[in-house]
């Protein structure tokens, strides 16, 4: 007889008492509440998604911050069953003008973790830059070459011609997660790829060079802006919002040094309270995925003072694990009863 199968039943049971015991968590990630025209890296809710969402984690789910998760966790409590904690990245505009509305109507309490570096900054995030820059109309060059630094950027465009508002609309619901429909989908994609892993002041270097091969000028567009400071104080007096530190210009962690990382780190965390007046306490890894972040991020992130920090790979929480690598599930565009199926199976599975 191979004692296995039954060696494995045991191990479930006894993982699900436990956690029945001591209780489990659902940390929930978001990034845009909005009617966008188009979402290439498939990262946005509707208003209406949202608020359909949200009423079924009030209504079946104890509901805490992140700060108040990370705070049981650092001191052995115990979980409810089956919370569920609301975090939305980034800080785009709409925490405050779609997200904030629907969450104090459910008595729902969140989480934005925000990078400084974009607090009322005058540019996009460079993943809205070049969906603005190479999917909507207009004409690109056959060949297009950039350089930061050591790297370099080549990439030549088979049979482009120009795009028109059509050809737009056409492809407004293609995201990233599809094979490219198209050679400007090409570009897209390769340009993704090389300009994520660049700091900083590279990937703002790489986009000037890209709008001056293209033509475009420096554009900030309403529906993609992010939050000014004292819109961050709104959400923050609000009561219903958390605020959590995400890095000074949402790099990838574990292509930095540790001297760049510290700085990343540190520095937002510092900017943040002197926004807010009082400390931050929680933190989240850009990108976040276990590629993204490594042991250095996760030092510091613990000497910087945080209590804790979110990762973007898929998990439900229980109270023992490393505070400082906490699971998260990515939300999609979808009803209220294929949240709920969804959400039940998570944290069957993840028991």
């Amino acid at each position: 007889m191979n004692p296995l199968p039954l060696k494995t039943a045991l191990g479930d049971r006894w993982r699900a008492a436990r956690a029945r015991f001591r209780g489990t968590a659902m940390v929930l990630a978001y990034h845009r509440i909005a009617e966008l025209p188009c979402d290439p890296q498939r990262i946005c809710l509707t208003p209406e998604r949202f608020a359909e969402q949200i009423a079924i984690v009030a209504k079946e789910h104890e509901t805490m911050t992140c700060g108040e998760l990370l705070g049981i966790m650092r001191d052995g409590g115990r979980l409810p069953h089956r919370a569920m904690v609301v975090t939305i990245d980034d800080g785009y505009v709409d925490n405050l003008t779609h997200a904030l509305p629907v969450l104090r109507q459910y008595g729902v309490p969140a989480t934005a973790f925000l990078s400084s570096g974009f607090i009322g900054a005058p540019r996009e995030f460079w993943w809205d830059e070049l969906e603005r820059l190479v999917l909507t109309s207009g004409e690109l060059p056959q060949r297009i070459d950039i350089r930061v630094d050591e790297t370099a950027f080549s990439h030549s465009l088979r049979a482009e011609r120009p795009w028109t508002d059509a050809d737009a609309t056409r492809w407004a619901d293609w995201d990233i997660t599809r094979p490219a429909p198209t050679p400007r989908h090409e570009l897209f994609l390769a340009l993704c790829t090389f300009v994520r892993p660049l700091t900083g002041a590279g990937r703002e270097a790489a986009l000037a060079q890209l709008r001056a091969e293209l033509g475009a000028s420096e554009a900030v567009r309403e529906h993609n802006r992010t939050l000014s400071a004292e819109e961050v104080r709104e959400l923050d007096r609000s009561g219903v919002f958390e605020i959590g530190a995400h890095t000074v210009t949402h790099q990838v962690l574990s292509a930095r040094t540790e001297a760049e990382q510290r700085e990343e780190i540190f520095a937002d965390k510092a900017a943040l309270e002197g926004v807010l007046g009082h400390s931050v306490r929680s933190f989240c890894y850009p990108h976040g995925a276990r590629d993204r972040f490594d042991e250095t991020s996760v030092r510091l992130a613990r000497e910087a003072g945080f209590d804790g920090a979110c990762t973007t790979d898929y998990g439900v929480v229980v109270p023992w694990l490393n505070r400082y690598a906490v699971p998260r599930c990515h939300t999609e565009n979808i009803g209220g009863d294929e949240f709920r199926a969804l959400t039940t199976r998570w944290f069957d599975l993840g028991r």
